[in-house]
Parts: C-alpha cells; sequence; structure tokens
C-alpha cells in the first residue's frame, strides 16, 4: 500500500509497491537505512547521473575535478586476438575476460589461449575490452598493461610490452629487441601460445 513516511510530522520518503523514494527534505547529518539485526532487503538505487559525493570529505588532492562516486559495475568480456596480417583464433574456452568498473576507472584481465592460425605477422593486439580509452594527450595519451606470454617465438633479449591507445578499446602488444621496437610481435604466436593480460585505463 502506497503511503508516506514521515520524521517529526516532516514527509521524508514515500512508499509505493515496496519502493521507498527519499524527497528532498533535510534529513540531518546521518540516515540510517536498516540495522545490522534487521538491514534492509534490497539495494539503495541512486538516480541516473547521481552518486555517492565525497566533496565533504577532507585530504582531496589539489588536481581533483570531481568527489562524486556514479558508477560500479562487475562482469565479463569477450576477447580477440587480432594481427596485421593473416588471422589467429582463441579458444572458446579461454576467450572471456573480467573487469571491474568503479566510476570511470576500469580494472581488466583475460587468459587467452591460442586455437587456430592462419600466417599471423605483423604487430599483435586484443580487441574487445569492455569499455573505450578516454581522450587525452602527452602524459594521458596511453596506458600501460602487464602481460605474461607462454611458448610464443621471440627472438633472444627481446620482450613484450603493451598499452591502450587513446579512444581505443583494444590492447596494443609490441616487441622490443634489445630495447628496440620491432613491430612484429604477432610472428612467434603458435597454437600453443597463452597470454595473461591485466591492466586498468580510464574510460570515457
Amino acid at each position: 500500500m502506497a503511503g508516506e513516511i514521515k520524521l517529526n510530522d516532516v514527509s521524508i520518503a514515500t512508499e509505493s509497491g515496496g519502493t521507498v523514494t527519499l524527497g528532498n527534505a533535510t534529513l540531518g547529518s546521518t540516515v540510517v537505512l536498516g540495522t545490522n539485526a534487521s538491514p534492509i532487503a534490497s539495494n539503495l538505487v541512486l538516480a541516473a547521473g547521481n552518486g555517492i559525493d565525497f566533496s565533504a570529505a577532507s585530504g582531496s588532492a589539489a588536481g581533483s575535478s570531481s568527489a562524486v562516486l556514479d558508477d560500479y559495475e562487475q562482469g565479463t568480456w569477450e576477447g580477440s586476438l587480432v594481427s596485421t596480417s593473416g588471422s589467429i583464433t582463441i579458444s572458446t574456452s579461454y576467450n572471456t575476460g573480467e573487469y571491474i568498473k568503479i566510476g570511470n576507472l576500469v580494472y581488466f584481465n583475460i587468459h587467452a589461449r591460442v586455437s587456430a592460425i592462419s600466417s599471423p605477422s605483423g604487430e599483435l593486439a586484443i580487441g574487445g575490452l569492455p569499455f573505450t580509452r578516454r581522450s587525452g594527450s602527452g602524459g594521458l595519451d596511453r596506458s600501460g598493461v602487464f602481460i605474461w606470454a607462454h611458448n610464443i617465438g621471440t627472438p633472444s633479449g627481446s620482450s613484450l610490452q603493451g598499452y591502450i591507445s587513446v579512444s581505443a578499446n583494444t590492447v596494443r602488444i609490441q616487441e622490443f629487441n634489445n630495447g628496440v621496437l620491432d613491430t612484429s610481435s604477432a610472428n612467434g604466436v603458435s597454437t600453443s601460445t597463452e597470454f595473461n593480460v591485466t591492466g586498468c585505463y580510464i574510460a570515457n
């Protein structure tokens, strides 16, 4: 049954169909939703575009542009391996990654295992990140990631490094041979190659 919720004869909320909507009245310095013995039975839902405002908390950095936490989600994403030429197929048992998004900060990881190839060559990339990297310039133009690779043919002294470019949802994987960029990271991929990739970036 719909009705009002009052405090000292002041309407602070309305209830309808089991949903309680807080009004714009002044609720005081502390609002308790349930207790440890009798907690609320569902989630606290905020209107779209709103969040938890921490602006009154001390310790904000000089460069702070917002103190509102307006988003949280977690889920899975489906990755793909892409080469400049040729093709690489990931096993359907090893193509699903996980992500957590807090505000606009995205943490992700994936364990990808190759199942088939067709003459891959050139630069390698992992596509399908759950959100697009935001735009930026200077020191904000890319995000680094951690890459572990197994059973991939690379020259002695070489290493694989990855980053996410601005306005992109792919991890570019580059090979450095004794510190020199070699755009052939896909050349050593075989049907037994595996990657663990993890990192974080700022989304739009």
